[in-house]
């Protein structure tokens, strides 16, 4: 038995018993015997084999059934043979019972009961005839010549039959993506069988498929479904052998959210304005309730699903903006990305009033900031000023004649002129007195640089290109028809115009000046026998001294000869007639009369050329132009443009003219500082401008400028001007009075006797020309000493006054800033005619020279100023006023008679 190989040790039995052998299993059986030990080497010699058989038993090793399900009535049963058969002469034995019947009507008479239904040695058998749906046990016997051994039962089922009805369905919608489906599990004898396994199919038009359930569960979630779609749910139940399905269930999801949204797209209308436009939704997942523009994250506003754009106003100019578009259905609602957008520039707005220092009392330091809304990029600054004066102050001086001033404005070389500011010709383009940057496809329209749609839109009309059309016209901004005998009159009041038959317009009315109707202060008026002067109706008989605009009416006067209406093209005449008897004389209240420009008005800077300036020996050039200097003759090279020393290689620099002066003062309201109305004849003690002067021009970059040769104690007014690219916008004004300062020119007083008193003076004086503040006081100084005090203007000086004598007075004014004197006036009391003057005595010194003395009068009846030598034939040969009374006279032909006569005189008297 090699194997198992077992060692026997017990050299003195000679037998031994094997067991755990294999049943009927021939082994062949050998004794291995072996010697050694006590110093020998010994070994082993192995027996010859002896065969020998077990004894046979009843099978072991038997392997389960495999029954497996044919038909409703048909099972196959196999197995395998025993792993030890034990025995000769193998044979088996099949079994079995019914267990379970679930379709039976009732109890079945064999239930539990063995039946033996296979005998023999195949390893299959092929049990048909069952009952369906019926559970079967099977169990094997193993038989060989010493006995049999059974198997472990097996457990087989007859297949199910064809289900009679179907599982009954529902389907809920929770929600835009979820379903929830429920059904009832159809009876053992519906479904002929029971449920192994559920098939939910689900289809929607887009979509399909096909959900395995355990057979365990009677309802079910879909999820992930599309929101807003039709679905169709159909449940097939299977028994294992058959299936049948349900009928199918129609079921709509809920709307959700739109998907596939697309920012919107952005057209600018202007500064302040844009249209949005967008597109719906790809998969809308919904019926579409509403559009939402959101504007920098904030609700702008809404609309229906019908529109496809929103125009979005009241944006702030140049500025950027996020836009969004929300798409909301019933569910939710969905933004798309935003959209940037830049509205376009606009006028600077939010400009504060400058702030003002006051430095002395002829310089002011203005500051200001930039605008709270710069609406573009900023180009630079101006300052404009206009002081206020008194109104009759004003309107003496501007009853001369209207003046023009201009201003300079300084450049870089290689740079030009815009306005009153510089731009690049290379890379803008002047519109209008406006900069802006050089565009493709842009022309200029008034100050607007607008885009050409159409190369046809040629006519500029209101900021806005217009293609010409046959008999129109721009009129008050607005490019309207106008016909044949027909005229266009704007109402800027009213932001309209009117057109009508006629030839001229009264306001905004149209109206025929051939019609006998005539327009008297914007009001149609009856023409008959009746003339416009000055926007009043008066008779035809009358004399109008000027226009219908501007004139005094006067009733005609014999003799005087008929005042002139027009000097020349754009200038006025007027002149008012007082008959005084055989005299025609001028009134004062009108004296107005302009002279030819060559007499009076000097011709302005030629051109706009870039050099030389204003005021380069250019006439009265210096006084017109502001800021004026003078330069030494040294300085010639450099002297333009206000200044003494300009580098024309560097810079360059040209006039703007200002607005001319008004030929009567306008008063400032306290409403509106742009749009003065005129005041009365009677408007004493109100200020009024000055005409506005542009002082200071500059870049983006500087906010403070001083304003040096101011007027002492005057009230001006400031303007910040701003540009960008669009245009110019203003700051309301600020006011500021200067320092008081020492007055200028103060008149001397005059004097005059009281009476026939010789010993009173009165004085009388006017104030200075020029105060330069509120006279405090003034003082009245007789040889130096103080005799008056106050702030009257006269003093009667009473103290010290003797006949006879000369007095020497002079006036002191007095500011808060100081105080300054006029010249000296000399007043002399009563005097008279000198009375007993004694010829005088000559003395011959030789041939040719005479020595003359004399003595002061008995009764001088004055101050003796001086004494007269006259020599007959000559005249007066010599004036004494102080010294030895005595003169000698020279040269004097010899032997020849001469007379002498002598004169003496006091003030006032000979």
């Amino acid at each position: 038995m090699p194997d198992p190989r077992i060692p026997h040790t017990d050299i003195v039995a000679l037998n031994r018993t094997v067991t755990s052998l294999v049943p009927y299993t021939n082994y062949s059986i050998t004794i291995l015997a072996c010697s050694g030990g006590g110093g020998y080497v010994g070994g082993c010699t192995e027996s010859l084999p002896t065969s020998v058989t077990t004894l046979p038993t009843i099978p072991q090793g038997l392997a389960s059934l495999s029954v497996v399900a044919i038909s409703e009535s048909f099972l196959a049963v196999s197995w395998r043979p025993p792993s030890r058969p034990n025995g000769p002469n193998v044979r088996y034995e099949l079994l079995r019972r019914k267990t379970q019947q679930p379709l039976a009507s009732r109890p079945p008479e064999d239930f539990n009961r063995w039946y033996h239904v296979y005998a023999g040695d195949k390893l299959f058998h092929e049990d048909k005839g069952l009952s369906r749906y019926t559970w079967y046990e099977y169990q094997l016997l193993v038989h060989n010549d010493v006995g049999y051994a059974s198997g472990e039962p097996a457990v087989g089922v007859t297949l199910a039959g064809p289900p009679h009805a179907p599982a009954n369905v529902s389907a809920l919608v929770l929600n835009h993506t979820a379903v929830l489906v429920n059904w009832t599990t159809p009876t053992l004898q519906d479904l002929q069988g029971r449920a192994e396994l559920y098939f939910l199919t689900v289809n929607s038009s887009q979509e399909s498929q096909t959900l395995r359930l355990d057979p365990s569960v009677t309802s079910f979630v879909i999820s992930d479904l599309q929101p807003s779609t039709e679905y169709t749910l159909s449940l097939a139940v299977s028994n294992g052998a058959h299936s049948i399905t349900s009928p199918e269930v129609t079921c709509t999801t809920t709307d959700g959210e739109p998907e596939g949204i697309f920012p919107p797209e952005i057209v600018t209308l202007n500064s302040t304005s844009v249209r949005v436009l967008w597109a719906a939704p790809l998969v809308p997942n919904g019926a579409v309730t509403r559009y939402s523009i959101y504007l920098d994250d904030q609700l702008y506003g809404s609309t229906d699903n019908t529109s496809g754009s929103l125009e979005l106003g009241g944006l702030l100019p140049f500025t950027v903006y996020d836009i969004q578009v929300e798409v909301c259905t019933v569910y939710a609602c969905v933004r798309s990305n935003s959209t940037k957008v830049t509205t376009v520039e606009d006028t600077p707005a939010d400009i504060a009033a400058p702030h003002i220092q006051v430095l002395s009392s002829r310089s002011v330091r203005l500051e200001w900031t930039s605008p709270g809304q710069p609406n573009g990029i900023m180009g630079g600054y101006d300052i404009r000023r206009r002081a206020l004066k008194p109104c009759e102050e004003l309107q003496a001086k501007h009853a001369v004649l209207p003046q023009t001033h201009c201003s300079y404005v300084e450049c870089p070389a290689h740079q030009d002129f815009c306005g009153s500011s510089c731009y690049d010709p290379e890379q803008q383009v002047c519109c209008g007195g406006t900069t802006h940057d050089f565009r493709d496809l842009h022309q200029c329209c008034d100050e607007l640089y607008l885009p050409v749609v159409n190369t046809t839109m040629g006519v500029c009309c209101g900021g806005q290109l217009h293609e010409p059309l046959p008999h129109h016209q721009c009129c008050g901004g607005y490019y309207v028809p106008v016909g044949q005998g027909e005229v266009c009159c704007p109402d800027p009041g009213q932001l309209r115009v009117s057109v009508g038959l006629g030839d001229s317009c009264c306001g905004a009315t149209p109206f025929s000046s051939a019609a006998g109707q005539i327009c008297c202060g914007g009001v149609l008026r009856d023409g008959y026998s009746s003339q416009c002067c000055g926007g009043r109706v008066v008779e035809r008989e009358a004399e109008c001294c000027g226009d219908a605009g501007r004139g005094t009416a006067h009733a005609a006067m014999p003799g005087c000869p008929p005042p002139p209406r027009r000097a020349k093209a754009g200038t006025w005449a007027q002149m008012g007639w007082m008959g005084t008897g055989p005299w025609c004389q001028p009134s004062l209240s009108d004296q107005m009369m302009e002279l030819p420009a060559s007499e009076h008005q000097p011709e302005p800077c030629q051109g706009r050329s870039r050099l030389p300036g204003c005021n380069r020996n250019n006439g009265h050039h210096e006084e017109k132009c502001r800021p004026s200097v003078l330069c030494p003759a040294s300085s010639a090279s450099g002297a333009y443009c206000g200044s003494c020393d300009l580098n024309p290689a560097q810079f360059v620099c040209t006039w703007v003219p200002g607005e001319p002066d008004a030929p009567s003062a306008t008063r400032i309201p306290s409403s509106s500082p742009q749009a003065p109305p005129a005041p009365s004849a009677t408007a004493h003690g109100q200020l009024c401008p000055t005409p506005e002067e542009l002082v200071y021009s500059g870049m983006a970059n500087r906010y403070i400028f001083t304003d040096t040769e101011l007027e002492p104690y005057t009230r001006y007014e400031y303007r910040v001007g701003a540009w960008n690219r669009h245009g110019r916008a203003f700051s309301p004004a600020s006011h500021v009075t200067t320092k008081e300062d020492v007055p200028e020119r103060v008149p001397p007083p005059r004097w005059s006797r009281v009476g026939i008193r010789d010993d009173v003076i009165q004085l009388d004086w006017s104030p200075p020309f020029r105060s330069n503040g509120e006279i405090s006081h003034y003082i009245i100084l007789r040889d130096g000493q103080e005799r008056y005090r106050g702030n009257e203007q006269s003093f009667t000086d009473a103290g010290g006054i003797r006949p006879f004598q000369e007095y020497t007075y002079r006036l002191r004014a007095c500011t808060s800033a100081g105080c300054a004197d006029s010249t000296s006036v000399v007043a002399v009391t009563v005097q008279g005619v000198p009375e007993g003057l004694a010829a005088p005595s000559v003395i011959a010194l030789g041939s040719t020279a005479l020595h003359i003395s004399w003595e002061a009068p008995a009764k001088p009846n004055g101050i003796i100023r001086e004494y007269h030598i006259n020599q007959s034939g000559v005249g007066v040969i010599h004036t004494h006023r102080e010294g030895e009374m005595a003169y000698t006279v020279t040269g004097i032909t010899p032997s020849v008679c001469l007379k002498f006569t002598f004169a003496l005189e006091t003030y006032g008297e000979l």
